[in-house]
């Protein structure tokens, strides 16, 4: 643990590195006519990551915004406009807590963020999709 916590790596570049490749997944998945399995992984692979590295540098929020979005993706059977929007509405989300350095679980605000990414997820199952 000690060199975890003097260990001086900066996760922000990795992060919008992730984010990035999620940017890509996610224009392939609107533009491009691809099966939904594989948009599906192409998005949930950077989704992972982040998920993964967050927790390590202290980023709490990215990693439990990064749990949610993994359930959502497992669970999407066919990617419609709906769902691709959802993944995007939490590629912003996840971009404006690492441009703001939002380390931590985010307090109130991180709480929040989590409950409407939830909420979101489960208005998206309730219309059947």
């Amino acid at each position: 643990q000690q060199v975890m916590d003097t260990y001086d790596v900066v996760f922000e570049p990795m992060a919008m590195e992730y984010l990035g490749a999620l940017s890509k997944a996610i224009s392939n998945a609107k533009e491009e006519d691809i099966e939904t399995k594989e948009a599906n992984n192409a998005m949930t692979a950077p989704v992972m990551l982040l998920k993964a590295n967050a927790s390590l540098f202290k980023f709490d929020l990215i990693g439990n915004l990064a749990n949610v979005m993994l359930s959502f993706l497992e669970s999407v059977k066919k990617l419609d406009s709906d769902a691709i929007s959802i993944v995007e509405a939490h590629h912003r989300t996840l971009t404006a807590i690492i441009v703001k350095k939002m380390k931590g679980d985010g307090g109130a605000f991180g709480k929040q963020m989590e409950e409407e990414l939830k909420q979101a997820c489960k208005r998206y199952y309730a219309r059947g999709a």
